[in-house]
């Protein structure tokens, strides 16, 4: 999987946020970066996992400017299908395994954004929502120090140390990035289901507008096209025991 010096992971859930992220990033205006879309599926046979790959999307911003066909990738979207446990941790683990031995310029600088139900992140087994004060963009971070990182985390806060994260593709993505020497950024913002989605929505685009002065990219909150569901029940998800 050849893929640009900085990654940009997301993670198809069934609201469609990956896909609205997506949509609404463009290269700078007069800038010389075009897009290439590409799909990607990716055996999981060494998992002993036949009958499933893992699969999905990527988006690369590219230099036209560049004459260096290696090096004119500058940004990548790994836009990666929604799997169930236990194919979940083996598709995330398989595609972080190839960005890292794919980049074309050395170790890359992965960030994964999320977008989660705010029931499903705790603090000493109390919600992290306030009902009065605004809630951040909670940003956890492994391996060395990148400038991307600290961009991001000039943006954002660090969580609360005895934070518990319930929501399955998160735990398992920082399970798994714990792992790994790359650098990797993980941005989380928090969903409230409210009637109308606007709060849902500005974050959102408060998501988009970090990543996108993070990447010299631009995010065009305008162009979002987003229609989550209004409820979600929370599961019991037996796999989180699995993360830890």
């Amino acid at each position: 999987m050849k893929v640009a010096p900085t990654i940009v992971f997301l993670y198809k859930d069934q609201d469609g946020f990956a896909t609205a992220v997506a949509d609404a990033l463009h290269p700078l205006p007069n800038s010389s970066i075009c897009t290439l879309k590409e799909s990607f599926e990716l055996s999981l046979d060494h998992y002993n996992i036949k009958d499933s790959k893992a699969s999905g999307d990527l988006i690369h911003f590219l230099d036209n400017n560049n004459n260096n066909n290696n090096h004119n990738l500058q940004v990548t979207l790994v836009l990666l299908n929604s799997y169930d446990p236990p194919i979940l941790a083996c598709a995330v683990h398989e595609v972080l395994s190839q960005i890292i031995n794919g980049a074309v310029s050395g170790m890359p600088a992965i960030i994964a954004l999320f977008l989660v139900a705010s029931s499903k992140l705790k603090c000493d087994s109390k919600a992290l929502t306030s009902n009065n004060i605004k809630d951040p963009l909670y940003v956890l971070h492994t391996g060395p120090e990148t400038a991307i990182h600290s961009a991001i985390t000039a943006k954002t806060k660090r969580p609360p140390p005895s934070m518990q994260i319930y929501d399955e593709p998160l735990a398992c993505f920082l399970q798994l990035a714990r792992n790994l020497k790359s650098p990797i950024t993980i941005l989380i913002g928090q969903r409230y289901q409210s009637t109308s989605n606007k709060e849902d929505l500005q974050v959102l685009c408060e998501i988009g507008d970090v990543l996108a002065s993070s990447t010299s990219l631009c995010f065009f909150s305008d162009k979002v096209t987003w229609n989550p569901s209004k409820n979600s029940k929370d599961s019991s998800e037996p796999w989180r025991a699995l993360y830890g």
